[in-house]
């Protein structure tokens, strides 16, 4: 949140120092339960990606073993194509997207301390992330159905 706002601890403790404040309190508390809800959304994430290349394997294994070989090989491209690409898509449209769910949020003045901020991040990043794989995943089916003709 210090990042989305500008902001250092240096100045932050300098101006709660010239007001006579020595601290806000509570603000250590949230700040704790913010960065515990931020791991736990990242290892989600690995979770994630974990899953849907289990899946994308599952797929390729299925179409190589019911009497389909012959499309083996084009199965292996697409897939694992799909799932890179989507992949990285989603990370660099999440990345967006939680900033942009920050702003969203700030901007209409939903300024809950720290928990707040990392649920409109997450909705941002999991909005912009869903959106830009399904995107990759539309242009890369597109692609190869221009090469397979």
């Amino acid at each position: 949140m210090k990042r989305a706002l500008n902001l250092s601890s240096r100045s932050i403790v300098h101006e709660w120092s010239t007001v006579g404040m020595g601290g806000i309190p509570g603000y250590s508390y949230y700040v704790g339960n913010a960065a515990r809800a931020a791991r736990f959304l990242k290892a989600g994430g690995y979770i994630g990606i974990g899953f849907s290349f289990a899946g994308t394997t599952n797929d390729v294994v299925d179409a190589c073993t019911k009497g389909r070989e012959g499309e083996c090989k084009k199965v292996v491209y697409r897939e694992y194509s799909k799932f890179g690409a989507g992949t990285l898509a989603g990370l660099g449209t999440g990345a967006i997207g939680a900033a942009a769910g920050l702003g969203v949020c700030a901007a209409i003045g939903i300024a809950t301390a720290g928990v707040g901020g990392v649920a409109c991040a997450a909705v941002g990043s999991i909005a912009a992330g869903y959106a830009g794989s399904q995107v990759s995943d539309s242009l890369i089916d597109a692609f190869f159905d221009y090469f397979e003709k």
